[in-house]
């Protein structure tokens, strides 16, 4: 897979990880890095692939079947992924890692705070939090393609605009209304940027924004929306990056580095 393929989020988690540990494959080996949320493994493979010594767990059986095939093909050796039987709870050892990665993961948990204070638990002290949070003010919701159907609670409102985008856009989903509906109550819960930045504090010593690192990856791929490789062209010129920079960071996703301090306690 060549770099204009690997996602963005992929590519700059891994850079970010490899600027603080190191790029040398023998202090890489050492670095234990957890992906939460891991899904089928793509991301796994792919930051096994550069020397990380990988970790994965997710609520999805079937998923973490596919990823450990995956493992498996890479090289003929396992890695450690474990299935989450509580969403808000981590299976692994308190201070078992350097650093911890999820993208896409939060908005699917309901209750944030408990999982942001497992993620922490699992750190080590001076260990580091990748994140990227989908936020309640994007436009267009992520999984369904669809405008503005996650601005509404649960009822008339709602149920008009979903009829009223699906008629006019045909988005990602071939679900009917009350399909929809039930995914929007039951299976997305979106923050916002303020709310995501008050829970990471109580956890964390120091959070970065990564938006600026994000324009800085996707400027590099080739494969990109033709309005949004222009668009990354024009913040070449400094008020529109710091425009560009300002909607990643508190209107799209919500891409951060959070460390943990040194002297930490176990939680």
């Amino acid at each position: 897979m060549t770099a204009s393929h690997i996602p963005i989020i992929e590519q700059l988690f891994s850079t970010r990880l490899i600027e603080r540990f190191g790029s040398e494959k023998d202090s890489l080996s050492k670095t234990q890095v957890l992906d939460l949320g891991c899904g089928r493994g793509e991301q796994i493979v792919y930051m096994k692939g550069l020397g990380f010594q990988m970790s994965g767990c997710d609520i999805n059986s079937d998923d973490l079947a596919v990823a450990r095939s995956a493992l498996k093909a890479q090289d003929g050796t396992s890695s450690d992924v474990r299935l989450s039987k509580v969403p808000t709870e981590l299976p692994f050892e308190t201070g078992r890692f350097h650093a911890v990665y999820a993208n896409g993961v939060f908005e699917h948990c309901a209750e944030l705070p408990s999982l942001i204070a497992e993620v922490s638990r699992v750190l080590t002290p001076g260990g580091v939090f990748l994140a990227a949070f989908p936020l309640r003010s994007v436009v267009i919701e992520p999984h369904l393609g669809l405008p503005f159907v996650h601005w509404f609670s649960k009822g008339w409102t709602q149920r008009l605009m979903i009829r009223t985008v699906t008629h006019l856009f045909h988005g990602r989903t071939d679900m009917n209304c009350q399909s929809i509906e039930r995914y929007l109550l039951n299976e997305v819960f979106y923050w916002t940027s303020t709310q995501v930045r008050q829970i990471l504090d109580r956890h964390f010593e120091q959070t970065t924004s990564l938006a600026r690192g994000y324009l800085r990856v996707a400027k590099k791929q080739t494969n990109r929306n033709p309005v949004f490789r222009f668009a990354l062209t024009a913040a070449a010129v400094p008020p529109i990056s710091s425009i560009l920079e300002f909607l990643v960071s508190w209107q799209w996703t919500y891409i951060v580095e959070a460390s943990k301090s040194l002297e930490s306690s176990t939680e």
